[in-house]
């Protein structure tokens, strides 16, 4: 962004899958939503990846007409045949995913026809139907969430979709803008699934359908206080402290912690959700089973993305900066540096090649090759500020990344910062600048475009990083919302 007031733009992928479905099509959860600040106008939420349909194998193919197999929309099989684990209360470990492209109609909440849900034929879905918080209680819609006690809140918007009939994960792209209200301006979002228990696969999830309330009828299905939203009306100090939260609370991917929103660990995997980086503390799926008594009917399966180890929950942020104006980037030296250190040599001070500021101040010019953000630039900004508790925010560390861009890369209109969080190696904790030795070579990965601050003087990397935090145009990384 050039100016505060601009708008930018932003975009999440969240994963997100039923909470619970069972083998007769009939006891099921319904509903999932993506909560967004009203400062965000969503233009578009574009589904990317998809559960298959679990068909018997087709003799004629050479499949096992008596083993189950993953069909995609054209009919095609996807991977081989699925195993079952044999417990009463399945867990279905990975259901094999599929590519789309397919723009999910956003519509208003009146648009909603309970008696006749809408649903794409194709995709199984139905559309995105957009809740005010008022909107959300006059129809009966569970909120169960708290706004920010920061100053200054903004209303929410809840995105409301009911999810198609195959057990697995669907994964969505939500794109749309902000206006920048400072330096810098954290956006951030939300995504659950435990809204509605209902006894029909057909129903969209609401009282009118006889469907039972989770939010309003279980404190286990409350998924607390929103992200601080950063408004225009807040005071400086307000911002200040919102920064604060971010950098102690997020994530160098853009997920934001809390108690009752757990971020979850990334997979880049579109067949599954893994698990949240404190598992412990509310594994929603398993309270659900208990709940509602699942296991006394052994004679039937249900099946939940995972069997516990889940809150259901996750939450981002996007982190959107200020362009540099042309004196704010650090250009290379006309003029002798006043300086009590003694010169490198005895030449002249007027010779450009022996002026110490034009060996030290160049490289940490940004050049045009490194202008774009990269996954090694977000985390040096905050990790050397915030406390950081022993295992805390491994979310993307303690399983192995494919060290590949996904099968569906962004759009030419899409930011790059999606890649980033994908392409990043894994296992090895950011690596502070000054805990690492000057004589250190870059690797071959993204983070050697940042390298270059090891092999100048301290003070000159604390300037090269100041003027790749403010090169950022816009948002620096994306979070990878998972719900299963």
């Amino acid at each position: 962004m050039k100016k505060i007031g601009d708008k930018a733009e932003v975009t999440w992928q969240v994963q997100v899958a039923p909470l619970v479905q069972s083998e007769e099509h009939i006891q099921t959860s319904k509903s999932a939503q993506i909560m967004v600040p009203a400062t965000v106008d969503v233009n578009s939420i574009r589904l990317t990846h998809m559960p298959t349909r679990p068909e018997y194998g087709d003799e004629s193919k050479g499949e096992d007409p008596n083993k189950t197999y993953g069909k995609d929309i054209q009919g095609n099989t996807v991977g081989g045949a699925l195993e079952d684990d044999g417990e009463v209360i399945a867990e279905l470990k990975s259901a094999p995913a599929q590519e789309v492209d397919y723009e999910v109609p956003i519509k208003d909440s009146s648009e909603l026809d309970l008696s006749n849900v809408e649903r794409d034929a194709t995709y199984g879905i139905t559309p995105f139907y957009k809740f005010t918080a008022e909107e959300s209680e006059k129809l009966g819609q569970p909120w169960g969430v708290e706004l920010s006690s920061f100053a200054d809140q903004p209303e929410w918007n809840f995105y409301q979709i009911n999810l198609g009939n195959d057990a697995g994960v669907y994964t969505f792209e939500v794109t749309g803008t902000v206006e920048a209200v400072g330096e810098d301006t954290y956006v951030p979002i939300r995504v659950d699934n435990l809204i509605w228990k209902c006894s029909s696969e057909d129903q969209f999830g609401s009282a009118e359908e006889g469907c039972a309330p989770l939010k309003s009828n279980y404190d286990w299905a409350q998924s607390g206080e929103l992200p601080p939203v950063m408004t225009k009306e807040q005071s400086e100090y307000t911002h200040e402290e919102i920064v604060n939260v971010y950098k102690n609370r997020g994530t160098e991917h853009g997920l934001y912690y809390a108690d009752t929103c757990v971020p979850t660990l990334n997979t880049d995997r579109f067949d599954t959700i893994s698990v949240d980086l404190y598992p412990d503390r509310s594994a929603r799926y398993q309270k659900y089973v208990n709940t509602f008594n699942l296991r006394l009917n052994p004679g039937l399966d249900y099946y939940g993305s995972l069997l516990g180890r889940e809150d259901n929950c996750d939450q981002g942020f996007q982190h959107i900066t200020l362009c540099p104006d042309e004196e704010t980037e650090v250009p290379p030296s006309e003029e002798p540096v006043e300086s009590e250190e003694p010169t490198p040599s005895d030449e002249p001070q007027e010779s450009e090649e022996s002026t110490p500021s034009e060996e030290e101040v160049e490289p940490a010019k940004p050049s045009k090759e490194t202008e774009e953000p990269t996954s090694s630039e977000e985390p040096q900004e905050s990790e050397e500020n915030k406390p950081v508790k022993p295992g805390e925010r491994p979310e993307e560390r303690e399983e192995p990344k494919v060290s590949v861009v996904s099968s569906t890369p962004p759009d030419a209109d899409t930011d790059s910062e999606v890649v980033t969080t994908i392409v990043e190696p894994e296992g090895k904790p950011a690596q502070p600048e000054q805990d690492k030795p000057a004589d250190s070579k870059p690797e071959s990965n993204p983070e050697s475009k940042t390298v270059i601050s090891e092999s100048v003087k301290d003070n000159v990397a604390k300037q090269a990083k100041t003027v790749a935090k403010k090169d950022r145009p816009k948002v620096t990384t994306g979070g990878h919302l998972r719900a299963a």
